[in-house]
């Protein structure tokens, strides 16, 4: 009954904390069975309306159609090549990464910009672990932290981060730490 407890707890917390990181709708997590009799798990919901839906532009672009944003297929530092992503992706630290983005000139566009937190979050892949992301549009990511735009309110001297190991989020230092890229454009 503790074990239980303690569960149903560590659920609230997160629903909380993801509200308040997230503010909106969580993607699916694929879960299709039930593990309780209680209502309220993942597959008691229609999943069609929380599911990622991706278009593959072809030109090392991918949009996402529940939210409008255009990501960079490949992260920051990885070329765009038949399709996927090779080479290595860069490391750096948050002001970098925020004028990596804000001066990229890529498929055509030069309004890109470092995702907020709500932003990178909504390409989390919850059915996926290392890395937590759709690996069909989004391949070879790093399962690594990435920097979001979004200031850490406790310590305005570092940023939050999402770790795509297990899409969970954290924050670091702003200037000390050295951290993975994916540029996005769009809704503001």
């Amino acid at each position: 009954m503790k074990k239980n407890k303690i569960i149903f707890t560590s659920l609230i917390l997160i629903i909380l904390l993801s509200k308040f990181y997230y503010g909106g709708e969580l993607p699916d997590t694929g879960q299709a069975g039930d593990y309780t009799t209680i209502f309220g798990e993942d597959s008691d919901y229609q999943p069609a309306l929380s599911q990622p839906n991706y278009t593959d532009n072809g030109d090392g672009t991918i949009t996402d159609n529940r939210t409008g944003l255009m990501w960079e297929k490949c992260s920051r530092g990885q070329t765009y090549f038949n399709g996927t992503c090779v080479g290595t992706a860069s490391f750096m630290n948050w002001e970098t990464a925020i004028s990596t983005c804000e001066t990229l000139n890529f498929a055509g566009y030069d309004d890109w910009r470092l995702p907020n937190i709500r932003e990178l979050f909504s390409i989390v892949y919850f059915n996926r672990y290392s890395p937590a992301i759709n690996i069909i549009y989004f391949p070879n990511t790093n399962s690594a932290y990435y920097w979001t735009s979004t200031t850490y309110l406790n310590d305005t001297a570092s940023a939050i981060d999402l770790y795509f190991k297990m899409g969970v989020t954290g924050y670091c230092a702003k200037i000390s730490c050295l951290q993975n890229v994916r540029c996005v454009r769009g809704n503001n």
